[in-house]
């Protein structure tokens, strides 16, 4: 590092102390100012100025801070009044007529974090959706579930290939009985000896007691089978391949429900639905056109079905309320019945001063039988009268 001492007048002087590599000034008599100049050899830098990896740490630094304190001032700005934004500032001067506001920059509160009705009509409507969806799925399962127990205790129920038991398969014979009782027809159009999809459909909801249940009361049931390696009557191969272009059957399990006449679709769904059962009493209740009795007589029946299931809801819901209650109080009664947990002897202690002076020697109890959580349970002194 080399040096140079300059002597200047001191106005010369203040222009020169900018420059970066004066180091200090020493005032002299008479006005003059001695300065020291330092310069770097070579490219090294100087002493007084921060390397490459310093100034890149103080700028990270400096950037970080400055984030903090956006995100601060973001956080805090709808806490932040109005009124207070014009805090310390001069009051308004009255314009006088003709004369143009100056140009300014009015701080306003930040809405950053507020929420408007619609994007909270919005954030319920998805949760709503993600809790029906929940749902639909737990119901689902426990439907399949007890579908599998119903299955194993009535085996011989599913034999692929034969129509099942309370099932038409004449159309003829099915449109009359419907039209007879004003039942809507629900045709089944499925491979029973070669498709998944129609057997599990087939054991899961039109074998379950529900289904039949609520077939027997509202329904004329139609099953039209497709099957590869079971061999149907002429006639009703014929019949059956003749619906199934009729109604543009392209894959299966379809079911169609039909007019009261027989000649068209009111309503159908294809592929297998665990909750196939409910979606089929929602339909039929909204049939008021084609068949208002059955659908009043349905929509009826869903109603009271929904109101017992929330009324044992919140019996349910009242029971567990109370019983824990009822061991809140218990606990409670026990705590101040055994103040120092559930010990193991149950003889009063009072009247034993062999045994009072066993646990004064003994100290500290523990273990599982001495407090339910299996803790520590610190026996005080006891001093005999």
């Amino acid at each position: 590092m080399n040096r140079l001492a300059i002597v200047a007048p001191a106005a010369a002087a203040a222009i020169l102390c900018t420059l970066p590599v004066l180091a200090q000034e020493k005032p002299n008599q008479n006005g003059f100012v001695t300065l020291e100049l330092n310069w770097a050899e070579g490219s090294a830098p100087a002493e007084n100025q921060p390397d490459g990896d310093s100034m890149r740490q103080i700028l990270e630094r400096d950037e970080a801070r400055v984030k903090w304190l956006q995100e601060r001032v973001k956080a805090k700005a709808p806490e932040i009044k109005p009124e207070l934004l014009n805090e310390g500032q001069a009051p308004e001067e009255p314009k006088k007529a003709g004369e143009q506001p100056p140009a300014t920059t009015t701080l306003r509160p930040s809405t950053v974090n507020t929420i408007s009705a619609d994007q909270m009509r919005q954030i319920l409507e998805r949760d709503r959706a993600r809790a029906r969806a929940i749902g639909e799925r737990v119901r689902a399962a426990q439907a399949e579930a007890e579908a599998e127990k119903y299955l194993e205790e009535h085996p011989g129920l599913f034999t692929p290939g034969k129509t099942p038991e309370g099932w038409f398969d004449s159309f003829t014979d099915a449109v009359a009985k419907a039209q007879k009782e004003k039942k809507p027809v629900l045709a089944l159009f499925t491979g029973s000896d070669w498709c998944p999809p129609c057997q599990k459909l087939e054991k899961n909801i039109l074998l379950q007691p529900g289904f039949k249940d609520f077939a027997s009361k509202y329904l004329v049931l139609l099953f039209l089978d497709y099957p590869r390696e079971a061999k149907l009557d002429e006639n009703l191969k014929k019949q059956n391949d003749s619906l199934a272009e009729k109604f543009g059957i392209e894959g299966y399990p379809t079911i169609h429900i039909l007019s009261p006449d027989g000649k068209k679709s009111v309503w159908s769904t294809v592929g297998y639905a665990p909750l196939f059962l409910e979606n089929l009493k929602e339909a039929v209740a909204g049939l008021d056109k084609d068949y208002p009795e059955t659908a009043k007589a349905v929509k009826a029946a869903n109603e009271a079905e929904a109101k017992a299931k929330e009324e044992a809801r919140a019996a349910k819901e009242k029971a567990e309320l109370e019983e824990f209650e009822r061991q809140q109080k218990e606990a409670q009664r026990n705590a101040e019945l055994h103040p120092w947990g559930a010990g193991r002897v149950n003889r009063p202690i009072q009247r034993d001063p062999e045994l009072l002076k066993e646990l004064d020697e003994n100290g500290p109890i523990q273990g599982p039988d001495v407090l339910p959580h299996g803790g520590r349970a610190v026996r005080p002194s006891v001093k005999l009268d």
